[in-house]
């Protein structure tokens, strides 16, 4: 009798990483990314936004609302006593708001990888990203203490 293990197709994983047929001067368009969103009570009213193989954290030294370095974003948010703070990633285009960003930049990921986190490192979400560079910008109601964090994405690599 044949065993269920030996009926499987062998299929070589460098097939995943060969690049599709056709030219090397053009770019097929990125996939839109789907909103996603979780709301949470947490401690310490800190969110990090980062790649996970980098821990480079911002020092908090003062009253802003936002702090950032080359790698991670610290974003201030509502204390856990006050109730939940919903966070959401998605496109830029697609989750913008109507006022300008509080911050906007790039951040490194060489893992291609970005995760939002408590300071007790509790991965919130999660989302792969198609480049070692990630454009972002955050935006949130205003407030120091806000109750909603949006964080835009631009899904089109800047840095292979």
């Amino acid at each position: 009798m044949e065993s269920a293990k030996s009926r499987l197709p062998i299929v070589s994983a460098l097939s995943v990483l060969q690049p599709e047929p056709g030219r090397l001067d053009t770019h097929k368009k990125a996939e839109t990314m789907k909103r996603i969103a979780v709301s949470k009570r947490v401690l310490n009213s800190l969110l990090y936004i980062r790649d996970p193989a980098i821990n480079e954290l911002p020092e908090i030294w003062d009253l802003l609302r936002i702090w950032a370095t080359p790698s991670c974003v610290a974003v201030s948010w509502l204390p856990d006593s006050e109730g939940e703070t919903e966070i959401v990633i998605g496109d830029s285009e697609d989750v913008a708001l109507g006022a300008p960003p509080l911050f906007q930049g790039q951040i490194r990921t060489p893992s291609r990888t970005f995760i939002v986190e408590t300071v007790d490192e509790e991965i919130l979400l999660q989302v792969i990203v198609p480049s070692v560079e990630t454009a972002i910008r955050i935006w949130t109601n205003g407030h120091p203490a806000t109750d909603r964090v949006v964080i835009g994405l631009d899904r089109q690599p800047t840095t292979q």
